[in-house]
């Protein structure tokens, strides 16, 4: 009882701070996009609130599992134990926010927060090879801009209110973005996209395909016993579940589906295809689990 009640608290706290975390990194990324945008952008905090916690809910089921399996291996807890209660507070906590965000989602806002467009008269913006002055206010999308090409002589632009002006690059600002953390985030936020996707379209294959993956990902115990190091094992882990994740986005494309869809035929229902492939994969890791624990037990009991 000890065990499962510190693995409880380790789980929870693991999903809430993930969960809390992402959520709140999200939500700045994405008032920053509203306050770059030239005019600037009208934010419903509710509504980009609820949007960034429904996009980090992928990323808190990924550390839940791989944090606790982590925490289950360093405590030395039984294998059996760590994947059957991984599982079950992973897809419990899963399936309490997506409910609860897939109903925020559905309450209206109202509240709308305008905010101040960056720079003024002068303002230049930059897209490639063509840069943009803005000799007006940049907050009118009317204002009249100077537009510069390479070998090409300068282009005033002056637009009416009544038309539809060019719109504008962002306000430029710094940014260095990682090959490798940009296809993450986009692989994450794929993934609680195909959730949603599932909720919205049945109740029934919700539950499938979230137990299925909750169980695919507690089912990996195996990989944070390999060395004697927990800190290499726990890179294992972020590799292995890395590879889960982009094997899962591959598995869901239109063309992959239709694929598996064609080969199964009838029988199996296309909203079960992923279930099932994840279901199995997990049930081959388990029972592969588990016969290395009882070989390394009776080799404890022969020495």
């Amino acid at each position: 009882m000890k065990n499962l009640a510190r693995l409880a608290l380790f789980s929870s706290s693991v999903f809430f701070l993930s969960f809390l975390i992402i959520s709140g990194i999200r939500f700045l990324f994405i008032w920053i996009d509203a306050v770059r945008a030239v005019p600037a952008h009208s934010v419903e905090p509710a509504v980009v609130l609820v949007a960034s916690a429904k996009i980090a809910l992928s990323t808190a089921i990924y550390c839940t599992a791989l944090l606790s399996l982590s925490y289950t291996a360093r405590r030395a807890m039984p294998a059996a134990f760590s994947i059957f209660f991984v599982f079950l507070f992973t897809a419990v906590f899963s399936f309490a926010f997506s409910l609860a965000l897939n109903r925020l989602e559905a309450v209206e806002s109202t509240a709308s927060v305008a905010r101040r467009t960056l720079g003024d008269a002068g303002l230049r913006l930059s897209s490639g090879d063509v840069t943009i002055v803005i000799t007006g206010d940049p907050a009118d999308a009317a204002s009249p801009r100077v537009v510069a090409m390479p070998d090409r002589p300068l282009i005033f632009q002056e637009t009416s209110p009544q038309s539809t002006p060019p719109a504008l690059p962002p306000a430029p600002f710094y940014s260095s973005n990682s090959w490798f953390m940009v296809n993450l985030g986009l692989d994450l936020g794929i993934v609680s996209e195909q959730l949603f996707t599932r909720l919205r379209s049945g109740f029934f294959f919700f539950c499938v395909y979230l137990l299925s993956l909750s169980l695919l990902l507690s089912s990996c115990r195996f990989v944070f016993e390999l060395s004697a190091w927990p800190l290499a094992n726990l890179f294992f882990g972020v590799l292995l579940f890395r590879g889960i994740l982009g094997f899962e986005v591959f598995l869901n494309s239109e063309e992959i589906q239709s694929l598996a869809g064609f080969f199964s035929g009838k029988l199996v229902p296309p909203d079960l295809i992923s279930p099932t492939i994840y279901t199995g994969i997990a049930l081959l890791v388990i029972l592969y689990t588990l016969l290395v624990t009882v070989a390394r037990g009776r080799r404890k009991g022969i020495s």
